[in-house]
Formats: structure tokens, C-alpha cells, sequence
């Protein structure tokens, strides 16, 4: 039952250090308590930014493989997605389920090490309304029935207490310029339509929209798009 929660990892009446302890500290204790090797915490893609590096919320992963998973492009199609769109059920994986099958081994070769033997994934949703994947692989056999509602009943407090919600404003706020033009091509327009809808130059628009990058620290617009949006500005 998931009024039990408050007795899964938090366990805030027993240990009340556990509630100083960061996210990701708490995932690594997870990691332990089950014999595990590696968490993921990601968003589904967004339609205007399917990569992974403006999905992932934390992750324990190698940083070469993170580099090398964004690079490939799979995680918007990858059998780990796809499945979790449809379904509120844990799923469990004997192959590494980040790997997008339609381009039967087209894809550019990614070096994944021990410990993703396996891999337990499911989805939760935010404060924001917002689904987040939670994966966890390892090397152990699969976990129990009783393991895996402990272990989602754990992440589901981590929820609960403002994973995947930290969301640190830019040091320079953007300006209502830079934010309608960021919303006006977030909604696909062109520059020079952006310039008409707003009454305002073409030129000015770049000139906001570059304004807007450097502040949100994306190198193109879609970037910018998807951490506005993950950040609430627009």
C-alpha cells in the first residue's frame, strides 16, 4: 500500500539524519541496501528535446557512458521508453534496455561495463505532474515481489520529497523578451514569424534568443526550450 511510504527508505521516525541526506545519497544508499550498481532518474523525452542529457535528472552512471548514450540518440525510441509510456508496472530487463531496436545495430557501438546485467524500471510522477523513469541495474539475481515495492515504495518518498523538482534559476533572469521568443519557438516559429507575432525586428529577435541561450547555458534553441521549461520559466 503506498500509505506505507513513510516506513520505506525516508524512515524518518527511526533515523531523522536520513532527511539531510541528498538525493543522490539516497540512491546510492538504495544501491547498497539491494546489491545494485547503478541508478538512472530521467524525465521522458520532451517533444521539443528527445535527448538524453536534457531528460537526465541523476544518475550514478560513468560519465563516458552518459556522453556516449546522448550521443547515440537512442533514448527517445529506446525499448526502456517505449515500454514505460504504456504501463505503470515495474519492468524488469535481462538486456540493457537503453538501446533503441529499430536501428538493428546501426547505431554506434556503446561500451557498457559490469554491473548492467540486469535492470528494474518504473515510472513515477512528480509534484509537477511530471513522469520520471527510475532504473536500477545490477548484477544480482532479480529482485523478489518484496524487494521491488520496497524499492519503488523508497523512491516514491524520494518523490515525495522534491526529487526531480530542484529546479536553480539562472543567476541572470531573462527578460519577458527572451522569454516570448523562447515560448514563440517552443511553439515552432521561425524567427522572422516571432519578429511579426511580437512587432519587432528579425535581428532583435536573434539577439534575444542568443541572450537567452548564454543565461540558460544551452548551446542551441531546443536546449533552451527544455531547460526553460524544466526550470518553469515558460
Amino acid at each position: 500500500m503506498l500509505t506505507g511510504r513513510n516506513h520505506a527508505y525516508r524512515m524518518s521516525d527511526e533515523a531523522p539524519v536520513e532527511e539531510e541526506l541528498s538525493s543522490e545519497q539516497k540512491l546510492s544508499g538504495l544501491l547498497r541496501r539491494f546489491g545494485l550498481d547503478f541508478y538512472l532518474v530521467a524525465a521522458f523525452p520532451a517533444s521539443q528535446a528527445p535527448a538524453f542529457a536534457d531528460s537526465l535528472v541523476a544518475s550514478n552512471w560513468p560519465s563516458s557512458l552518459i556522453k556516449a548514450y546522448d550521443r547515440s540518440g537512442c533514448y527517445r525510441e529506446s525499448a526502456l521508453v517505449r515500454r514505460l509510456r504504456d504501463t505503470l508496472q515495474p519492468l524488469s530487463f535481462s538486456e540493457w534496455p537503453f538501446l533503441d531496436g529499430r536501428l538493428q545495430g546501426n547505431a554506434a557501438p556503446i561500451d557498457v561495463s559490469g554491473g548492467f546485467e540486469r535492470t528494474l524500471a518504473f515510472a513515477i510522477q512528480d509534484r509537477d505532474r511530471q513522469r520520471l523513469i527510475f532504473a536500477f541495474s545490477g548484477r544480482r539475481r532479480p529482485l523478489g515481489e518484496d524487494e521491488v515495492a520496497m524499492l519503488y515504495l523508497s523512491c516514491l518518498a524520494l518523490v515525495d520529497d522534491g526529487l526531480g523538482l530542484a529546479r536553480p534559476l539562472p543567476a541572470e533572469p531573462l527578460s519577458g523578451r527572451e522569454l516570448d521568443c523562447l515560448r514563440w519557438s517552443a511553439e515552432g516559429k521561425s524567427s522572422d514569424e516571432i519578429a511579426i507575432i511580437l512587432d519587432i525586428s528579425p535581428h532583435t529577435v536573434v539577439s534575444y534568443l542568443k541572450n537567452a541561450l548564454r543565461k540558460l547555458g544551452a548551446v542551441n534553441r531546443m536546449q533552451a526550450i527544455a531547460r526553460a521549461c524544466r526550470l518553469g520559466l515558460i
